[in-house]
């Protein structure tokens, strides 16, 4: 792995205890851009995914990574060219892109629910603190906290049994869950 030069990294194991890792690295200058690769493997054993999620930058990237009941890796990640929040999967060895915020979104967290929807959880510029949940095709997005202080740090997680919890950073750290198991 050493094509990384860029602090965007995250880290998951699969089912059978199997790291996965997504790293940004630089792969041009001139117009700046980046790829978003992901890995797995172990201890200096690594393998590159077939196939790669490229970005114009502006800055540097906010991404995170999540896998589905079956292992297979989802990454969601701020693009700073095209100012949107991107999620983009694995089908087959190519990787499928859809917008899930067009209007910016830093600090992603990506989770997977008990039917394998993906949720995102991420801070908008209005601002405001918002949830999205790719349900039958189509992202639905909704505010969770409206003009908080400075939303950074955020994790996106299901309980075994199916609740949403999330934690961050809004002058202190927060977590909440929900009350009932994610229909």
């Amino acid at each position: 792995m050493s094509d990384f030069i860029s602090p965007a990294l995250a880290l998951q194991f699969d089912s059978v205890g199997q790291p996965i890792i997504a790293a940004a690295a630089f792969t041009g200058l001139v117009p700046p851009t980046m790829d978003i690769f992901v890995y797995e493997g172990e201890l200096g054993e690594w393998t590159r995914l077939d196939g790669f999620i490229s970005i114009d930058v502006v800055n540097f990237p906010h991404l995170d990574l999540a896998l589905n009941a079956r292992s297979e890796p989802g990454v969601v990640y701020f693009n700073g060219a095209e100012q949107l929040l991107a999620y983009s999967h694995r089908e087959g060895a190519e990787w499928t892109r859809d917008v899930v915020e067009p209007n910016g979104g830093l600090y992603p967290a990506l989770a997977f629910d008990l039917d394998g929807d993906p949720w995102v959880a991420y801070y908008d510029s209005q601002p405001a603190l918002r949830l999205a949940r790719k349900r039958k095709g189509v992202w639905h997005a909704a505010d969770l906290i409206v003009e908080p202080a400075a939303v950074t740090g955020l994790s996106l997680a299901f309980t075994q049994n199916g609740h949403l919890t999330i934690s961050f950073v809004d002058r202190s750290v927060t977590y909440a869950r929900t009350t009932a198991p994610v229909q």
